[in-house]
């Protein structure tokens, strides 16, 4: 016998779902904040209590993190088992790390320090000499060979650094003429096309490996602590009082995004494609977008410890870094919570 509830069932499951619909279409905040309630970011044990200060991470299985007096820390499994202490050799505070491979990487840190490792630091991290004595806060290595590494300014020039052997030579290279600033962050997409960040809404670029680097309008003064290109064309910026910035033609002009989702200092980015970015920052502070930055939205990373570093290779796997040893791994949800427009 055919169930003549069936027609009354089916009219009543539409029903629902057109009211589903329309309440998602007139209330999408209330949607997004559901689907984003689950926890994204997850901690891992990072073998150390001193604040780790930056990350790169090679592969799904391979990440260094560095930090306070010469803390290095790696994992070859992706952390799911643990991160170990590798020997720096070093007591300076680290500030910045970038993995060529996942045999070769570069450290950066206070006081001119530049270590290298050729072996994963199995056995050793190597000094190399800077040639200065400023403290150097980022690094950005193009390829196992080519590297650039920034930091505090002196009384007459901004710090670049530049490398062309690995390291066994260190070489000045110098920003727009009469423009000196500490530099608080570098990035670049190949061997030529590099970004540098730094005080007072300084954003330096340049296209030819360094020998020339011009300024770019940011349209801010606040301190951009933190950049990342997708490619020549698709770069962020972030820095002090919420503020984030985007190009979509290699910094010719910046605009302003998430405007008015947070006033919390954001002290680092990544960005895996022209659509997909994480920032980092204070008090805990995980930003994600998904859509190239029209939306911006808050992510639960579960601490209130400055988060100082993220690393991703791909919008599955994810690191974030900061005080007291803090490692998150994330593997965000699709939808955000309280979304900002552009």
């Amino acid at each position: 016998m055919k169930d003549r509830r069936l027609p009354v069932k089916l009219f009543a499951y539409c029903l629902i779902a057109v009211l589903s619909l329309a309440l998602c279409a007139a209330f999408p905040w209330n949607m997004d904040k559901a689907l984003a309630s689950a926890e994204a970011w997850t901690p891992q044990a990072s073998g150390t209590t001193e604040g780790l200060n930056g990350v790169s991470v090679v592969d799904a299985k391979n990440a260094w993190a560095v930090g306070a007096g010469g803390t290095i820390t790696q994992t070859a499994d992706g952390g799911k088992t643990s991160w170990r202490l590798q020997q720096s050799g070093v007591d300076k505070n680290l500030n910045g790390v970038a993995a060529a491979n996942k045999k070769r990487a570069f450290a950066v840190g206070d006081q001119g320090t530049i270590i290298h490792t050729s072996d994963g630091g199995a056995t050793s991290w190597n000094s190399q000499h800077s040639g200065t004595s400023l403290d150097l806060l980022a690094v950005y290595a193009g390829d196992s060979n080519r590297a650039w590494v920034v930091g505090k300014q002196d009384s007459v020039s901004n710090t670049i650094l530049y490398t062309g052997n690995g390291g066994d030579n260190w070489d000045r290279q110098y920003g727009p003429w009469f423009e000196f600033r500490d530099l608080y962050d570098v990035d670049g997409v190949d061997k030529r096309s590099v970004w540098a960040v730094g005080e007072s809404g300084t954003i330096w670029m340049t296209k030819d490996g360094g020998s020339d680097w011009e300024s770019q309008s940011s349209g801010t003064s606040q301190d951009l602590f933190g950049v990342s290109a997708a490619d020549n064309n698709y770069i962020w910026v972030v820095g002090a009082g919420g503020t984030i910035l985007s190009t979509t033609n290699g910094g010719s002009s910046w605009v302003r995004q998430g405007e008015g989702l947070t006033t919390e200092s954001l002290l680092d980015v990544i960005a895996v494609d022209e659509n997909y970015a994480w920032v980092v920052g204070s008090t805990g502070t995980i930003l994600h977008t998904s859509d190239g930055g029209t939306t911006w939205g808050t992510q639960t990373s579960g601490t209130q410890a400055n988060l100082y570093g993220i690393s991703a290779i791909d919008m599955n796997n994810a690191w974030a870094v900061g005080d007291n040893g803090t490692i998150l791994r994330g593997t965000p949800p699709p939808v955000i919570a309280g979304s900002s427009p552009r």
